[in-house]
């Protein structure tokens, strides 16, 4: 696109074009000033006053493509009406790196697509994938095709967009970096998903993993074969009365590590209230799903040390558990948990086997509740 610019130069040796600039500017509405500056503004009577002429303007022709090309913070490649990268900027050869396996010229003068399914996924996406969008964009069918994909970078994975524009007869691959997008995405989806105290899985997650672990597959069995185990912390309120509740968070925290580290892999585990717990379980049977029940018994038997003077602190635990299948409504799932909960909990009162929560100055276990609880 060519840019007309007119150059100004000092009111001595001006030519008639800058007189009618200087006009021009001199002729504009003065803005409402306030204060001290409120003060009059010099008028040009005679050329009392001669303003500074304007900075000359970089014209897009001083320019060559490849510095504009340079420019660009994110890799980018030019192709032509064949796909063949015809141009690559600064950032495009730093990603590529100088390995063995980059090509000469950074892939100058091969189809890009071809370079895609070499080094996929090292900086490329599916060439399946980008194969449709640039013949799209080529063709005249869209202005712009966009992906995302991943790129592993060490122990972690770094993320980009993949945008192609028609460039003249060709097309601008450009590789855009939303890592950084992406963490935070993921961040708002964790905060949205767990409990901030514990870490564990929120109500509304739990739902939604409970739906997907009843959803009718193909071939599966109509079998109930997901355990749901609803607990119930017994004599946690005196903990808060008598120790305060950052201490009772603590024992939250303590009794959270340790349902986490006697569930399986595939295993949910989740606060949904105040002391209230909830497991979720698929592809478990009636004795693996008595056998979870009597791990959490003993796991939450165990007393907890809390820091400083406040000695430790023993709670009970009533646990309700049930096996539900497919088809069945989540909601109703964790209902019925519930109640068969609140049905142990009766159970125990009536042989009286619950027992208040105790507290001793000396601790039966070697670790405390600060080291316990992350």
């Amino acid at each position: 696109m060519a840019v007309t610019t007119v150059a100004v130069g000092p009111a001595s040796g001006g030519t008639a074009r800058d007189d009618e600039f200087l006009d021009a500017a001199w002729a504009l509405p003065e803005p409402a000033r306030s204060g001290r500056d409120a003060r009059p503004r010099a008028t040009r009577p005679g050329h009392a006053r001669t303003p500074t002429p304007p900075t000359r303007r970089m014209r897009l022709g001083d320019l060559s493509a490849g510095e504009l090309l340079d420019a660009l913070p994110d890799p980018a490649v030019v192709l032509d009406d064949a796909g063949v990268i015809v141009a690559v900027n600064h950032a495009w050869r730093s990603t590529l790196g100088a390995d063995a396996a980059t090509p000469p010229d950074a892939g100058l003068g091969l189809p890009y697509l071809a370079l895609c399914a070499e080094r996929a996924p090292a900086c490329c996406p599916d060439p399946s994938t980008v194969a449709e969008a640039l013949a799209a964009v080529l063709a005249g069918r869209t202005r712009e095709a966009v992906q995302e994909f991943g790129r592993p970078a060490g122990d972690s994975q770094r993320w980009f967009l993949l945008r192609v524009t028609p460039m003249g007869a060709g097309a601008l691959v450009t590789h855009v970096n939303i890592s950084r997008q992406k963490d935070a995405e993921r961040t708002l989806r964790r905060r949205a998903d767990e409990d901030p105290l514990t870490g564990l899985t929120n109500r509304a997650a739990l739902l939604e993993t409970l739906r997907l672990a009843l959803a009718v597959q193909p071939g599966r069995a109509r079998t109930p074969d997901v355990g749901v185990a609803y607990l119930d912390l017994d004599g946690f309120k005196p903990v808060n009365d008598r120790h305060g509740h950052a201490m009772g968070d603590l024992v939250l925290q303590v009794v959270a590590d340790r349902l986490r580290a006697l569930t399986r892999p595939g295993d949910t585990v989740a606060r949904i209230g105040g002391d209230e717990f909830v497991i979720v379980a698929p592809r478990i049977t009636p004795s693996g799903l008595a056998g979870l029940r009597r791990r959490i018994g003993s796991a939450l038997s165990t007393p907890i040390s809390l820091p400083g003077d406040h000695g430790c602190v023993q709670v009970g635990v009533s646990v309700g558990a049930v096996l539900v299948g497919v088809a069945d409504d989540p909601e109703l799932a964790l209902h019925r948990a519930d109640e068969a909960m609140y049905a142990a909990k009766r159970a125990r009162q009536a042989q009286r086997t619950v027992q208040p929560p105790s507290t001793t100055s000396t601790c039966p276990v070697t670790s405390d509740a600060a080291g316990e609880a992350r």
